[in-house]
């Protein structure tokens, strides 16, 4: 089982939580700004721009030029409709966090080199879903993509419990089973980490 070998107990710390802090995307009016939310979430965690707010965060979200979520957001984090596939893949965000801290798309990543970076204290932004339920595939003028796309961020970990720990924009800090997280990130292994 997945879970055995990563939660060993040659693993070092058996439990680490960073404490991000959470946004609220909703009630800040941000309905598609999960992303954005999940980036300043982790930079913040890291010291970085702690007097900004999320809506002017996320009004300097890169847009795209060419309606894909591979080189910039689609549509705007501030509005919800069935017609745009309003997202930011990893490869774009983590450009854009490096204008303020030292961010990598770190994608194709095991679920066990996520633990890693959160137990060196790095939280981590990962691709999974709304509230963690099966993946919701359809075609978009870029490609295949999911319905129910969502970022959190990872923040925290237990060995003993075999759990993890989100900062989630729509739904809070909570406690999840490692094996539900890892069977949604791992349909697509979409992530990005905050170092500094």
């Amino acid at each position: 089982m997945a879970s055995a070998q990563i939660f060993s107990e040659n693993d070092g710390n058996m439990r680490q939580v960073l404490n991000v802090t959470n946004y609220d995307q909703y009630a800040l009016g941000a309905p598609t700004g999960c992303e954005g939310a999940s980036l300043l979430q982790a930079l913040q965690f890291k010291g970085k721009l702690t007097n900004m707010d999320l809506v002017s965060f996320l009004r300097e979200i890169p847009q795209t030029t060419n309606g894909s979520p591979e080189t910039g957001f689609v549509g705007s984090p501030f509005e919800e409709n069935d017609w745009t596939y309003t997202a930011i893949y990893p490869g774009p965000l983590a450009k854009w966090g490096q204008t303020y801290g030292e961010v990598s798309d770190i994608s194709g990543c095991s679920v066990n080199e996520l633990l890693d970076q959160v137990g060196k204290g790095n939280p981590v932004i990962a691709w999974v879903s709304i509230d963690f339920e099966p993946l919701r595939w359809a075609e978009w003028s870029f490609g295949r993509a999911a319905n129910n796309n969502h970022a959190v961020t990872l923040d925290g970990f237990d060995r003993t419990t075999q759990q993890v720990h989100v900062s989630d924009p729509i739904s809070g800090t909570y406690w999840l089973p490692l094996t539900k997280f890892q069977a949604i990130y791992d349909e697509r292994k979409f992530a990005v980490v905050v170092r500094s």
